[in-house]
Formats: structure tokens, C-alpha cells, sequence
């Protein structure tokens, strides 16, 4: 197989591209199109699904099979606004109560096809250093949590407990909620 130059894209799908399309629109899953397709891995059979020629020739596939953005979208409109259906001796009835769980995956799924919810490599990086939180009481009901993030590298002698105490932010937590520094 020839492969284009570095900087030209491929206006034509390869021969297992077009295989892996075919397989996808049929129903298979990743793992099994990829490899009816002669791909290696999973991870590669996705990437070769995110390029967009492939994602083209897909949605061409899918829609003369009578799948259209209309008909995989419809299915979430109608979800948002689903009501509890109760059964009663066989017989189902649908009641104007709202079906929260129902309503709830349809927001997730939607937010998730608009861009909306992160992506695990969107998310921001976890702290180099630990986060460290001690919680307080001042005997009189009040809790307090010390947070301390990252900060400078260990010191050279023993902390005293004022030294700690510069270094660390206060957060004062009241309520019922409040943890108890005792448990």
C-alpha cells in the first residue's frame, strides 16, 4: 500500500478501511469490525474510527440504512421528558409523574454528545503533592479542617507547631455536617 506523503491527507479509504466501515454499520462492535478488518488492537480500530474520511464514509453507510442524526437523537429528546409508566394486572399506564432516572441519563448522554461533561484526559492534572486535611475542634461546636496543598519540599529540622500552622489554609466546615476531629 502506497501511503501518501506526510502533510497530504488520503482522499480514498483503504481497502481494510472500508471493511472496517462496512462491519461498524452492520452492528459489529470495535473489537470485532477491527479485527474482521485485519486491525491489530482495539485502541488502533479507534483511531482509525476518528479520522475524519472514515467518520464520513461511516455516516454515508449509516444513512443509507435509514439512520439519520434525527432518528439516534430522538430516542434522548424523548428521554428528557419521560414520564413513570406503572403496571397494573398486565396492564401498563403511563402517569404524568416525572421519571427523574430516566430524564437523568438522557441529560448525561446529551451533555456528553454536546461536548459537555470532560473527557479523562480534559481533566485537569492531580497535585505533584499530597493534599493533606486535619480536622479540629474548639470545644464549643466549631470544626475546623486544615488544608495543606503541596507546598515547599521538606524542611531541614522538625517543624514546630506554629511553622505548620503558617503553612497550612484554614477552612472553618459548621453544621451538623461537620466532621467530628474525634472520629
Amino acid at each position: 500500500m502506497v501511503k501518501p506523503p506526510k502533510g497530504k491527507e488520503r482522499k480514498v479509504l483503504s481497502v481494510r478501511q472500508r471493511r472496517l466501515v462496512r462491519f461498524r454499520a452492520k452492528g459489529y462492535s470495535v473489537e470485532r469490525a477491527g479485527q474482521l478488518a485485519g486491525y491489530g488492537s482495539e485502541t488502533q480500530t479507534s483511531g482509525i474510527l476518528r479520522r475524519p474520511l472514515v467518520q464520513s464514509a461511516l455516516t454515508d453507510a449509516l444513512r443509507k440504512q435509514g439512520i439519520t442524526l434525527g432518528k439516534i437523537v430522538k430516542p434522548i429528546k424523548d428521554a428528557l421528558s419521560a414520564n413513570l409508566v406503572t403496571t397494573f394486572m398486565g396492564t401498563a399506564t403511563k402517569t404524568k409523574l416525572p421519571d427523574h432516572k430516566t430524564r437523568l441519563e438522557a441529560s448525561e448522554l446529551a451533555m456528553s454528545l454536546h461536548g459537555g461533561l470532560p473527557k479523562q484526559i480534559e481533566l485537569p492534572p492531580l497535585p505533584r503533592e499530597p493534599l493533606t486535611v486535619i480536622f479540629e475542634s474548639d470545644g464549643h461546636g466549631q470544626t475546623r479542617a486544615a488544608v495543606r496543598l503541596g507546598g515547599s519540599p521538606a524542611p531541614a529540622r522538625p517543624q514546630t507547631p506554629a511553622d505548620r500552622q503558617a503553612d497550612q489554609l484554614r477552612v472553618v466546615l459548621t453544621g451538623p455536617d461537620a466532621p467530628d476531629p474525634g472520629e
